[in-house]
């Protein structure tokens, strides 16, 4: 599941379980509407209880990744697992703005970074 909310300008992207295609379908066009209004938006991605993705849902996210792969300034991804940190630094290389993974215990230190 997914959920996109705005705080403090910055778009906040919460995930949990088990992301399939139908949840990209109700979100990315959201997403997509901050990345046309805003020039190279800021993004942090929430992840609680995050089990991965359904081979359409790994689909849409790598389309997702290659088509904005210049569109997005940071993204700050907030999760729990030490797995969830080494995907985050493997998505790097689909972006050219700055990726920063942080424990969920450091998401103060997050949302500073990532307003900064």
């Amino acid at each position: 599941m997914m959920n996109l909310g705005m705080e403090h300008g910055i778009a906040v992207l919460h995930v949990s379980g088990l992301l399939a295609k139908s949840d990209y379908a109700e979100v990315l066009p959201q997403l997509e509407h901050q990345i046309e209004s805003q020039d190279k938006p800021r993004v942090m991605v929430v992840l609680d209880e995050f089990h991965g993705w359904t081979p359409s849902g790994l689909l849409e996210e790598l389309r997702f990744d290659v088509r904005h792969r210049e569109d997005l300034e940071k993204v700050a991804v907030v999760g729990e697992h030490a797995l969830e940190e080494i995907g985050t630094k493997i998505t790097r290389a689909f972006f050219s703005g700055e990726v920063r993974y942080f424990d969920k215990q450091r998401r103060a230190e997050a949302e500073r970074w990532i307003q900064s």
